[in-house]
């Protein structure tokens, strides 16, 4: 005769490690800052994500930043 064995369940979610994911990001600027500088951008700029893809943005300083 079967024994009967309570049941357990256990959901498994593959998560990948907070590290990995901040290495990826990371790899993805700079591969953004050098493909930006290899077109010949100079100056200062900010990269940003949103839902349909990464940005790299000029960062225009105030008057106020030159003056300070």
């Amino acid at each position: 005769k079967a024994r009967d064995v309570p049941s357990t369940s256990h959901t498994i979610v593959p998560v990948a490690q907070t590290s990995e994911i901040n290495v990826r990001i990371q790899q993805a600027k700079n591969f953004t800052v050098a493909q930006a500088q290899q077109e010949g951008c100079t100056g200062n700029f900010k990269i940003f994500y949103s839902p349909f893809g990464n940005f790299l943005v000029p960062v225009i300083p105030t008057s106020k930043e030159l003056a300070g």
